[in-house]
């Protein structure tokens, strides 16, 4: 069953996540193509320490750590092959889950 929330309240419980994975249907701003990344915040490993060149917030956008994954040639099975960082417009978040719960994200505007 899914709950209906709206989109402040969705980037509330992603941020407040507390570095646990969760998973964001989103559509893309380049082309408009529907997108799922699962991710999470928090993450350390691989920043370089010299900051962006812009701020993300001034564009409506989350920085998250996406985990990249692969099928094993030898076991088939699926294994971690590193992370990326992504950004997701707010403005597109379109469902998200966290901690096992499935939210369908409301329209309306967002403002950090």
């Amino acid at each position: 069953m899914e709950n209906t929330i709206s989109r402040q309240d969705a980037v509330s419980l992603l941020k407040s996540s507390k570095g646990r994975y969760f998973t964001v249907w989103f559509t893309k701003r380049g082309d408009g193509s529907p997108r799922r990344l699962t991710g999470r915040f928090g993450v350390k490993k691989g920043v370089k320490g010299d900051g962006k060149r812009f701020d993300p917030a001034a564009h409506n956008l989350l920085t998250v750590s996406e985990t990249v994954q692969a099928r094993d040639a030898i076991t088939g099975r699926m294994r971690t092959v590193g992370t990326q960082f992504r950004h997701v417009g707010i403005e597109r978040i379109e469902q998200i889950r966290v901690g096992g719960k499935t939210f369908r994200v409301s329209g309306g505007s967002f403002a950090f």
